[in-house]
């Protein structure tokens, strides 16, 4: 069961990936970091010569309705300090909330992230990709979570605009009329374990045996996830030898040793461009490293590893799907997996 191409993954440690890239300087290009000192939360915007995106992105950071001071940063790892071209957009907003860095090297998509961390001076940040967009209540709403609770993550719903694949999301309607005794066992069994099927905006614990049945079950973090910027720092950070599944195999080990919950209110646009992360190259590694999560759960984990044993067939199918496929599953199966997204569990 184990995977020739990479060991299984301890996801009880991190290195110290922040400290690991620190040398490389973020130079303050525009804006002032101490504005808004008594800000608690601070969005980041990482982004690489995406000019034609990145306005939309910054305009809905900028255009949030409330009346919480918050500051925005934007990260640029374009390291050709001649391009002035996102300079020129982030100067065109003229508000006082809003910074702007140029690295001096190139640190990849998850090196920036880290970065965003760091420069980051608020006791929560949170991270918007270049080419997605908050809603006008992300702040509010996040905010009303993060002074009730202590919690070292936020992960919030978001909806998909352009998706090229059909990804198996377990549907609440699916099959209803073809098996409605069926149906009504699953309602009963939903409630047994107080599984709220339409409560959009409940807070739910994202368990660990989740990631057995669902990609990356936490979301991308560029999409409205909200990090304590304290608890962030002292984990280490993204480890980007893992791409495709850095942000997910992060999640796994940090979930672990911090208290991770999740929004289910939609707060955030994720936008599917026809780049990197849809080639077929990106897919296959994508299928190999999941793949490697799911056995590496299985071996570190007694839940994961009964479940695997319970339902062994229809995880043979999934560990030979690829994404972007459409498989069929047996019912015990689609019932976990559908409890799992659907709920997860109540904090």
């Amino acid at each position: 069961m184990e995977s020739k191409i990479m060991p299984l993954i301890d996801f009880s440690k991190n290195g110290n990936y922040i400290e690991k890239e620190s040398h490389i300087a973020s130079i303050l290009l525009f804006g002032n970091p101490n504005a808004y000192s008594d800000a608690q939360i601070t969005i980041c915007i990482p982004v690489y010569k995406r000019y034609h995106l990145i306005k939309k992105a910054i305009e809905s950071a900028v255009n949030q309705d409330t009346d919480i001071p918050y500051q925005i940063i934007v990260v640029d790892d374009d390291p050709d300090f001649n391009n002035t071209q996102i300079l020129e957009i982030v100067k065109s907003f003229g508000i006082d909330n809003l910074t702007y860095y140029k690295n001096r090297e190139n640190l990849k998509l998850f090196g920036n992230l880290n970065r965003c961390g760091i420069l980051a001076k608020t006791k929560y940040f949170a991270l918007l990709h270049d080419d997605d967009f908050l809603m006008p209540d992300y702040i509010d709403t996040v905010m009303s979570v993060l002074t009730k609770r202590n919690v070292d993550a936020l992960c919030v719903a978001f909806k998909q605009l352009n998706n090229p694949f059909l990804i198996n999301i377990p549907n609440e309607s699916m099959g209803e009329n073809k098996n409605k005794a069926w149906f009504i066992i699953k309602k009963i069994i939903s409630k047994m374990f107080f599984f709220n099927f339409h409560n959009r905006s409940t807070l739910v614990k994202i368990p660990l045996t989740a990631n057995m049945f669902l990609d990356n079950v936490y979301g991308p973090p560029t999409c409205g996830m909200i990090f304590k910027r304290e608890s962030f720092l002292k984990s280490g950070g993204y480890n980007q030898e893992y791409y495709p599944t850095d942000d997910w195999i992060f999640m796994i080990f940090y979930s672990k040793h911090y208290t991770v919950i999740r929004l289910k209110k939609e707060l955030a646009f994720y936008i599917w461009e026809n780049n990197l992360s849809t080639q077929k190259k990106t897919l296959d590694e994508f299928q190999t490293q999941r793949n490697q999560i799911i056995n590496s759960l299985v071996k570190q984990d007694a839940l994961c590893r009964f479940l695997f044993n319970c339902l062994r067939r229809d995880f043979k199918k999934k560990m030979e799907s690829r994404i972007e496929t459409t498989v069929s599953y047996g019912r015990l199966f689609n019932l976990v997996s559908r409890i799992f997204y659907l709920k997860l569990i109540p904090c």
